[in-house]
Protein backbone atom coordinates (compact mmCIF):
# COMPACT_ATOMS: atom_id res chain seq x y z
CA UNK A 1 0.00 0.00 0.00
CA UNK A 2 1.56 3.32 -0.63
CA UNK A 3 1.54 6.41 1.42
CA UNK A 4 1.28 9.28 -0.92
CA UNK A 5 1.91 12.87 0.90
CA UNK A 6 0.47 16.06 0.51
CA UNK A 7 -1.80 18.91 1.64
CA UNK A 8 -5.14 17.17 0.27
CA UNK A 9 -7.42 15.37 3.24
CA UNK A 10 -8.89 13.68 0.50
CA UNK A 11 -6.25 12.21 -1.83
CA UNK A 12 -3.24 11.94 0.48
CA UNK A 13 -2.66 9.27 3.84
CA UNK A 14 0.24 11.56 5.10
CA UNK A 15 -1.78 15.41 5.31
CA UNK A 16 0.07 18.18 5.94
CA UNK A 17 -1.20 21.72 7.35
CA UNK A 18 -2.86 23.21 4.31
CA UNK A 19 -0.26 26.45 4.46
CA UNK A 20 2.71 23.91 4.55
CA UNK A 21 5.19 25.83 2.74
CA UNK A 22 5.77 24.08 -0.38
CA UNK A 23 3.60 20.98 -0.19
CA UNK A 24 1.55 20.58 -3.06
CA UNK A 25 -1.72 19.34 -2.66
CA UNK A 26 -0.76 15.61 -3.96
CA UNK A 27 3.21 15.59 -4.12
CA UNK A 28 4.83 12.42 -3.68
CA UNK A 29 4.19 8.38 -3.02
CA UNK A 30 6.45 6.25 -1.33
CA UNK A 31 5.68 2.44 -1.79
CA UNK A 32 7.50 -0.96 -1.50
CA UNK A 33 7.61 -2.81 -4.44
CA UNK A 34 7.29 -6.78 -4.08
CA UNK A 35 11.42 -7.24 -4.65
CA UNK A 36 11.51 -4.91 -1.71
CA UNK A 37 12.76 -1.69 -2.86
CA UNK A 38 11.12 1.42 -2.18
CA UNK A 39 10.10 3.62 -5.11
CA UNK A 40 9.84 7.47 -4.04
CA UNK A 41 7.92 8.81 -7.23
CA UNK A 42 6.56 12.84 -7.60
CA UNK A 43 3.25 12.99 -8.38
CA UNK A 44 3.53 16.42 -10.06
CA UNK A 45 4.16 18.48 -7.10
CA UNK A 46 4.86 22.15 -8.20
CA UNK A 47 7.94 22.29 -5.65
CA UNK A 48 9.65 18.51 -5.89
CA UNK A 49 11.27 16.67 -4.02
CA UNK A 50 14.94 16.46 -2.54
CA UNK A 51 16.74 13.29 -2.18
CA UNK A 52 20.04 12.71 0.29
CA UNK A 53 20.02 17.03 -0.28
CA UNK A 54 21.60 16.95 -3.21
CA UNK A 55 18.95 15.35 -6.01
CA UNK A 56 16.02 17.26 -7.45
CA UNK A 57 13.75 15.03 -8.49
CA UNK A 58 11.32 16.30 -11.42
CA UNK A 59 7.62 16.20 -11.25
CA UNK A 60 6.38 12.66 -12.58
CA UNK A 61 10.16 10.96 -12.36
CA UNK A 62 10.57 8.10 -9.49
CA UNK A 63 13.91 7.18 -7.58
CA UNK A 64 14.69 4.07 -5.67
CA UNK A 65 15.34 4.65 -2.39
CA UNK A 66 17.78 2.43 0.07
CA UNK A 67 17.89 2.46 4.24
CA UNK A 68 19.89 5.20 4.88
CA UNK A 69 18.81 7.51 2.46
CA UNK A 70 15.99 10.81 3.08
CA UNK A 71 14.13 13.08 0.84
CA UNK A 72 12.75 16.19 1.56
CA UNK A 73 9.40 18.48 0.35
CA UNK A 74 8.66 21.42 1.28
CA UNK A 75 10.54 24.12 2.68
CA UNK A 76 11.98 21.28 5.62
CA UNK A 77 9.99 18.58 5.79
CA UNK A 78 12.60 15.67 6.01
CA UNK A 79 12.33 11.92 6.03
CA UNK A 80 14.75 9.19 6.03
CA UNK A 81 14.37 5.24 5.63
CA UNK A 82 15.80 3.79 8.60
CA UNK A 83 14.69 -0.47 7.71
CA UNK A 84 12.19 -1.85 5.17
CA UNK A 85 10.32 -5.01 6.06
Amino acid sequence: QPITFGRSKEKCNLIFAPNASGVSRVHCKVSVRPDGNVLLQDLGSSYGVKVNGETHIQPGQSVLLSVGCNFTIGSNEKFEICAIN
